[in-house]
């Protein structure tokens, strides 16, 4: 049975909703919660102001709106992962081999999703950049909520090679550190493109960029797994 389609004012309801959120993004990520204005981004948007309370409420309302589009697509993108990370952790026959094959899987197309290069996602990054040194009330309790160790495939897979505690803290501090090179080619690009003269980082780059993460991930998880091994003789 074909699924209805929707009619023209739930459509154009939709892409109102759309263009007002993709606003937000980049003018909360360029401005900060609290320099970006609701008329600002409405204007923007090309939208009356009055939509933003029809469709979120309030400012805030319309700022835990963009988290939950950023969580829902980093979910939508790590759902494989997610799978295949529990399929493995409660594998019975699961190898070491297996799963740091595993972890360099995800670890490389989270160190690839760098390359994407559209506005939106450049906001994302940004915004949560801007979380990690000036956070938010909306963002503390919009991560608290979204936030589940056990819905972390990189975190499952570490700790399982690691033959480790996935809820331990200890074990968050591990994961947190082996993503930490990453995550400073995100902090710092335009250090990265002076000392490099890369004109971009775009997908070639960034491959690079990916063999050296990987290289010392592993030399730090070898390390690991080696200590935890001694201390059991």
């Amino acid at each position: 049975m074909a699924t209805a389609s929707k009619n023209p004012k739930q459509a154009r309801g939709g892409e109102a909703r759309q263009k007002l959120l993709f606003a937000a993004v980049e003018l909360f990520a360029e401005h900060g919660y609290e320099g970006a204005s609701t008329r600002e981004i409405a204007a923007a948007a090309k939208q009356n102001i009055a939509a933003i309370s029809y469709y979120f409420g309030d400012k805030e309302g319309l700022y835990a709106a963009v988290l939950e589009e950023f969580f829902r697509r980093k979910h939508a993108e790590a759902g494989a992962s997610i799978t295949a990370a529990r399929a493995l952790r409660d594998d019975p026959a699961r190898t070491p081999e297996r799963i740091l094959d595993e972890i360099r899987n995800w670890l490389r197309a989270s160190v690839m999703s760098l390359a994407q290069e559209d506005r939106l996602s450049q906001g994302f990054v940004k915004l949560m950049m801007r979380e990690q040194f000036a956070p938010t009330k909306t963002f503390k309790k919009f991560f608290a909520r979204v936030s589940d160790p056990a819905e972390d495939p990189f975190a499952m897979l570490v700790a399982a090679y690691l033959e480790r505690d996935p809820d331990a803290v200890e074990t968050f501090l591990i994961t947190h550190a082996l993503v930490g090179p990453y995550i400073g080619f995100i902090v710092a690009p335009e250090i990265v493109r002076i000392r490099t003269g890369w004109k971009k980082i775009g997908a070639a780059e960034v491959a690079q960029i990916a063999d050296v993460v990987l290289m010392q991930m592993e030399i730090t998880l070898a390390g690991l797994r080696n200590k935890k091994a001694g201390a059991k003789k």
